[in-house]
């Protein structure tokens, strides 16, 4: 048996509290509402989801490893979902190397800063839905 007090080879995890909050994906579609609504549905199929898809095909890492990308409010608000972060949210194949995630995320995120409008890039391993990305 080992013990991590004695082996140097046993590692342990310290944990952060917000790893254990509930993760709200808000598939609601961002409202009226939102005073960046009209410009985010008028460069998203245009101009945002295009530049972040063809970002992703120019990086090894993420080529030809999309399956989605979708806008939508994301994160820890369980109260009201919609205070959450406009995220756009990318879903890759399974066997992406999770330690380039980084690296992905931080080109995807100076792209939308471009932007002004807010968004936060997130990837993360996911199915198709919604749609394919050809």
């Amino acid at each position: 048996m080992l013990d991590w007090k004695t082996d140097p080879h046993v590692k342990a995890l310290m944990a952060q509290p917000n790893w254990h909050k509930t993760l709200r994906k808000t598939i609601v579609v961002l409202s009226n509402d939102d005073p960046d609504y009209t410009a985010i549905h008028e460069k998203w199929s245009t101009t945002i989801c295009d530049g972040i898809l063809d970002l992703l095909k120019s990086l090894p890492t993420t080529n030809n490893r999309v399956n989605s990308i979708a806008v939508f409010h994301m994160g820890y608000n369980i109260t009201k979902p919609t205070d959450s972060p406009k995220t756009v949210y990318v879903a890759v194949d399974y066997d992406t190397p999770e330690e380039e995630f980084p690296g992905v995320l931080d080109k995807m995120q100076e792209y939308l800063d471009g932007f002004g409008l807010g968004l936060v890039a997130f990837i993360e391993h996911g199915e198709t839905w919604g749609g394919l990305i050809d």
